[in-house]
Parts: C-alpha cells; sequence; structure tokens
C-alpha cells in the first residue's frame, strides 16, 4: 500500500539541521518533494539518513552503541544529496529508494528517517517535505 507523508518543520538560516521523519521502519520511497515555504528564498542541501546517529554524524564524529565510530554519514544515505534551487521546488518522481531505519531492533522498531537540511542565507526559515513511499513488512 502506497503511503503519504507530509510534513513542515523550521530552521534557522547556515544552521545544519536534522529532522525526524516518522515513517515506516522499513520501506521504498517512491517520490519526494521539498520547497521553502518562508523566509527569504535560499538554496539548500537535503539529505535523507536511515539513521539518527548519521544525521549528527555530518556535522561531527559521533560515539554509536557499540563503541566505534561513525564517521561516515555517506553510508547511511537514503538516496543522492538534493541540491534545491533558491525558491524552486525540488521534485522526484518514480524512484526507488530502499531504506532500513538502522537504529531498529527485531522488538523495537523506529519508525523514522532522518533529513538533515543545510540552508543558505539567514534568519527563520520553513520549509516542507512530501514523502510518497510504501512501508515493508517487517521479517
Amino acid at each position: 500500500m502506497q503511503t503519504f507523508k507530509q510534513l513542515s518543520f523550521e530552521v534557522l538560516g547556515s544552521e545544519p539541521t536534522c529532522v525526524r521523519i516518522p515513517i515506516g521502519n522499513r520501506g521504498t520511497i517512491n517520490a519526494i518533494r521539498i520547497k521553502q515555504l518562508s523566509g527569504d528564498a535560499v538554496a539548500a542541501t537535503v539529505n535523507l539518513y536511515s539513521s539518527q546517529a548519521a544525521c549528527a554524524a555530518a556535522e561531527d564524529d559521533v560515539m554509536i552503541s557499540d563503541g566505534t565510530l561513525l564517521s561516515d554519514p555517506d553510508l547511511y544515505k537514503i538516496c543522492p544529496t538534493i541540491t534545491i534551487e533558491a525558491g524552486k521546488l525540488y521534485e522526484v518522481y518514480d524512484k526507488r529508494y530502499d531504506y532500513i531505519n538502522t537504529d531498529s531492533t527485531t522488538l523495537n522498531p523506529a519508525r523514522a528517517i532522518y533529513l538533515l537540511i543545510e540552508p543558505e542565507g539567514e534568519g527563520p526559515q520553513t520549509w516542507g517535505i512530501t514523502i510518497t513511499y510504501r512501508v515493508a513488512l517487517t521479517p
């Protein structure tokens, strides 16, 4: 069954911000749309990750639970880096970006992915994202 998730979030210009997107713990993303909704029009880069630790590691190296150093968030990317032009809607359709939340366990599935946005400019900004996806059944 295809599902639709829509979310808006606030950021400050030039401040990398991690946003939790509630979604099934595993599935396939078929479409992504991202747009700035308020503030001076600015460009931004966005990455979608399967782990909250990867989102944090994009700014600094962090320790994960088994004591190993997570130093490359690219290992947890769900799709290629998204570049958004100032004042433009970013949209991609008919894709197949499979993901499994790597913070999950079989008994405790983490039902989220993480968006790291790095906007240009200054001051408060509101952004919106829409994701169309299919949830996979947990084995």
